[in-house]
């Protein structure tokens, strides 16, 4: 019985990647993956990394939410499947790139693992990448993305937690955090 609902669950599985394709096909746009999310991001300042772990993930959330979202009549979006977690938005999907675009040799980490001084940069490899990715956009797209991401790096991470935590409650609730990004309501008698 067992083997009859695995190969059930796999045909159905195989029926709805079938309709994506088919999708795709049909629609006929670009598709940008989480892979590339991170490239296009990095490659916006290439001259700048981005510092933390805690940045890249919640940059990476605001490129998808607030600036890609916008651009669903053009492109097919990957869903980096964020949710709450410790710090705010995590994905796995977006951890297990990041290793995958580091080992790819796309990708230089340094710094000590999980701290302020962990450091992301595009090798030379990963920006002539980016440039082909980053360069099939929109110019509009590049600009916002351009624009917002010297904005992020500006907020630092007290203010892109602060940002996040404020615009988007429903990644903060398994945090352990968020009570120093809760917002302070001042006032009198209302």
């Amino acid at each position: 019985m067992e083997a009859i609902n695995g190969n059930t669950n796999f045909n159905e599985k195989i029926a709805r990647i079938s309709k994506i394709v088919d999708k795709i096909k049909r629609e006929n746009k670009q598709i940008i993956t989480l892979r590339d999310m991170v490239l296009i991001l990095l490659y916006a300042q290439k001259d700048k990394p981005i510092h933390s772990r805690i940045m890249l993930f919640k940059e990476i959330f605001l490129l998808y939410k607030e600036i890609l979202s916008k651009y669903t009549n053009v492109f097919i979006l990957q869903d980096p499947k964020f949710f709450g977690y410790k710090y705010g938005p995590y994905s796995f999907e977006l951890a297990e790139i990041i290793k995958q675009l580091y080992w790819n040799g796309l990708i230089d980490i340094y710094g000590r693992r999980n701290t302020r001084k962990e450091t992301f940069k595009l090798t030379p490899k990963g920006e002539e990448e980016a440039h082909k990715i980053f360069s099939s956009l929109p110019k509009e797209l590049q600009e916002d993305i351009k624009k917002m991401r010297i904005g992020w790096d500006q907020l630092g991470i007290d203010g892109i937690l602060r940002y996040v935590y404020r615009n988007y409650p429903d990644y903060t609730k398994q945090s352990e955090i968020k009570d120093k990004y809760k917002e302070v309501l001042w006032g009198g008698r209302g």
